[in-house]
């Protein structure tokens, strides 16, 4: 990291560390990331679940969306753990070396300790789900529990991707819980009371 800001004075990176000074977490964004933030950081996706190390230490990246519809980072963590703590931590960090910009629109997986550090450090921020993950949960929840799973996550995706007006949604999502006898389902009735994000 002391190499990085060698070469790049506006490269900003933070280590958190533990009563025994052992290292937690790790933040960085070099000047191009707190540029491109500065310009189209309305919308961030947060995202730490593609992949993991082999300790198993979540590595997060802040992204978002350029005017040329590319994909851009905003920032990179690798994190001890994926609490509310950390991701606290994490969300702090980010603003500080953000100038304080809070992003309108946060897109995170299905996380409740993510949830948890949203609402706490970004009060005034939208919080929505990804529908890319809601779909990849999906599959893991219930491709073992529905019979017909490729047709059921056809109506799946039309939910998630297509339905724009609530009382359409509600009513498509009624007729899927229905037609693939999935009315008890947990996970699907917890996802549906965050229908609003």
């Amino acid at each position: 990291m002391e190499k990085k800001v060698s070469e790049d004075v506006n490269f900003f990176y933070s280590i958190q560390v533990d009563e025994d000074e052992l290292i937690t977490n790790i933040f960085w964004a070099d000047s191009k990331m707190v540029s491109d933030y500065a310009m189209f950081g309305d919308v961030i996706c947060f995202d730490t679940t593609y992949r993991k190390l082999d300790d198993g230490r979540p590595f997060g990246l802040i992204v978002g969306v350029n005017n040329h519809k590319k994909t851009i980072v905003f920032g990179a963590a690798l994190l001890y753990d994926e609490t509310a703590a950390s991701f606290a931590w994490l969300f702090r960090t980010f603003l500080k070396v953000m100038s304080g910009k809070h992003p309108r629109t946060i897109l995170t997986d299905e996380d409740a300790a993510m949830a948890k550090a949203i609402r706490e450090v970004f009060p005034h921020s939208h919080h929505r789900l990804c529908v890319w993950h809601m779909n990849q949960n999906a599959c893991k929840h219930l491709a073992g529990v529905v019979d017909e799973y490729k047709k059921f996550n056809v109506d799946f995706q039309h939910c998630i991707y297509d339905i724009e007006e609530e009382d359409e949604f509600v009513g498509a999502w009624d007729k899927m819980i229905d037609k693939y006898g999935l009315r008890d389902n947990e996970w699907l009735q917890r996802l549906f009371e965050k229908k609003e994000h």
